[in-house]
């Protein structure tokens, strides 16, 4: 993973300051995230719009595990390490939504995924606990 992300938080309840930095400093750290996921998605062999989905889905996890309370580096193993299961689960359950059954949508899934040949993690036993 790349290792140049810092990033520099302030103790809860201490006035932030400048709101126009604190939001520059916010995108940048976002940017470089959405980077490093895009670049975890692609290596896994997701291609196009799933990479970007994937990278937005894992700087929702980073920040998330942020506010849990996790250390930087623990929210950004936690985004790396789950954005892709996180993406494919929720395609897999909205299938019914797009008029497609959730098997359907999974080979769909798979199908949009290149150069892998290791299954989605965790997809393949939560559709076969749901039949």
């Amino acid at each position: 993973m790349n290792q140049d992300l810092k990033l520099s938080l302030r103790p809860r309840g201490e006035p932030s300051g400048n709101n126009a930095k604190n939001d520059a400093a916010v995108a940048a750290i976002r940017q470089k995230l959405e980077r490093l996921v895009s670049a975890h998605a692609s290596a896994a062999g997701w291609t196009g719009e799933d990479v970007d989905d994937i990278a937005r889905r894992g700087t929702i996890l980073f920040f998330s595990a942020l506010s849990s309370g996790h250390t930087a580096s623990e929210a950004l193993e936690h985004a790396a390490g789950n954005a892709e299961s996180e993406y494919a689960i929720e395609f897999v359950e909205s299938a019914p939504d797009r008029g497609e059954a959730m098997e359907e949508a999974y080979e769909h899934l798979l199908a949009r995924r290149v150069a892998s040949i290791r299954p989605i993690p965790c997809i393949s036993g939560c559709l076969n606990r749901r039949a």
